[in-house]
């Protein structure tokens, strides 16, 4: 059972009820990522995220990994362009112990001096192993390039630079600002029922609020309601690489138009997300022109985003982006068959059944329907979204996609890897041109 809370104090408290759990999933969310941060911000998000499990006023930094892992449970975090969420998942005895953990961490952490230099040399240290994951910069060099020079289009960790530049003033006031029980999500999944776990949640910011009450609390960072203006075009980067990758992208702002994200999640299947899709039969399975060829959804409150990333040989480069241009326009242009709509609709459906066995995915689940759309739907009533898509809808959806501009669609495409510059001209891309940093403005 889903219960909805707006808790006195601030946060907004979601509890996924499950009576027979014998294991307890909780998460603080906020809805802000690194697409909120000022050009003199960057990386300012995930570096408290970091930071969140340096010290607080009640728990060392040496105390709170044991107080999760000695149980046998874990504690994590992330920091993404729209949320940062840290959670913990511990078996049912300990539930108390992790929501007053997690509520500690978000909301009093004290970022010790000498911690905050360690975690200066740990976060650069992950920049610097991102920077050797060819697939991990993918994206990264991706959105630098859709979204040009626009919130979000930047590094999440921000890159050295940045990094080195942080001041721990800055990044405290920065906390105080907007890591606030006001602008928290608190979501669950587990035995324990909402009632218990507001009065815990009550007893336990009221603590902290006595304690622990920054004067610049409760502002919220800048924003725009509108999506980010993507690029049209196709941009080529060189980089030293045995694999040639290449990502073709349509953005879709919100409202969309009739259609919803689960006839966009189908479309999505049906071009590559599974074996069974289009892209992977033809290009990987009867042509053997790459080894990766998928796609997947980036959504947030403003826009969805439909990415195509594949794989391949440079040798291949020039057959395969052919026969993906040609599959796309056999996709928009032919109509979906009986069998593809009820193929994909029934395995979506399942995978969703499927993930509902894990306590994460759940917790995940209902923050992010919240985060993006303000309502939180039950299992029952998503499941039923994923089993009504009909053919309309789908073939709005690749309306949608096809038609470019005139519909607040854009496609793109960025080629990276080593593909040399005359082939990649003669492909119809361009150089990327390098970009200057902007000035702060927040």
């Amino acid at each position: 059972m889903l219960t909805q809370v707006s808790l006195p104090s601030g946060p907004t408290l979601l509890v996924d009820h499950r009576p027979a759990a014998s294991s307890f999933f909780c998460s603080i969310w906020f809805p802000y990522g690194s697409r909120h941060e000022a050009s003199c911000e960057r990386g300012f998000f995930h570096f408290i995220e970091h930071m969140l499990f340096k010290g607080n006023i009640r728990y060392g930094a040496q105390e709170i990994w044991p107080l999760a892992e000695g149980a046998g449970g874990f504690l994590n975090g992330f920091t993404e362009r729209d949320t940062l969420c840290i959670h913990a998942h511990v078996p049912e005895p300990e539930w108390q112990t992790a929501l007053n953990l997690l509520s500690y961490m978000a909301f009093a952490s004290t970022f010790p001096a000498s911690e905050f230099e360690k975690e200066r040399n740990v976060v650069i240290a992950e920049i610097l192993q991102s920077s050797d994951e060819i697939e991990e910069r993918l994206l990264d060099e991706f959105f630098v390039q859709f979204w040009s020079g626009q919130a979000g289009a930047f590094p999440i960790t921000g890159n050295i630079e940045d990094v080195k530049a942080l001041t721990r003033d800055a990044v405290i006031r920065f906390y105080q600002r907007f890591l606030t029980p006001a602008n928290a999500i608190i979501a669950v999944s587990g035995p324990v029922s909402a009632e218990k776990i507001a009065r815990l949640m009550e007893r336990t910011l009221a603590e902290i609020r006595a304690a622990f009450d920054p004067s610049t609390a409760g502002m919220k960072p800048c924003e725009s309601n509108s999506a980010p203006k993507p690029q049209a075009g196709k941009v080529y980067k060189k980089i030293a690489s045995s694999q040639q990758f290449h990502v073709e992208a349509f953005q879709l702002d919100r409202p969309f138009f009739g259609f919803d994200y689960y006839s966009l999640a189908l479309v999505s299947n049906l071009i590559g997300e599974s074996s069974s899709s289009r892209l992977f039969r033809k290009i990987r399975e009867e042509e053997g022109l790459a080894y990766t060829i998928s796609s997947s959804l980036y959504h947030s409150r403003t826009e969805a985003i439909l990415l195509i990333v594949s794989a391949f040989e440079p040798d291949n480069a020039e057959r395969l982006l052919a026969l993906l241009d040609r599959e796309l326009e056999n996709l928009f242009s032919q109509p979906l068959s009986d069998q593809e709509l009820s193929d994909h609709r029934k395995r979506l459906a399942g995978s969703f059944q499927i993930m509902l066995e894990d306590p994460e995915f759940r917790t995940r689940r209902i923050a992010r329907n919240f985060i993006d759309t303000g309502l939180v739907l039950n299992e029952k009533d998503e499941l039923e979204r994923y089993l009504s898509v009909d053919r309309q809808q789908v073939e709005t959806v690749l309306m949608q996609l096809a038609k470019g501009d005139t519909l607040k669609t854009s496609a793109f495409q960025f080629l990276f890897g080593p593909l040399d510059r005359y082939t990649a001209q003669r492909l119809g891309f361009q150089t990327v041109q390098s970009r200057r940093k902007r000035p702060c403005k927040s």
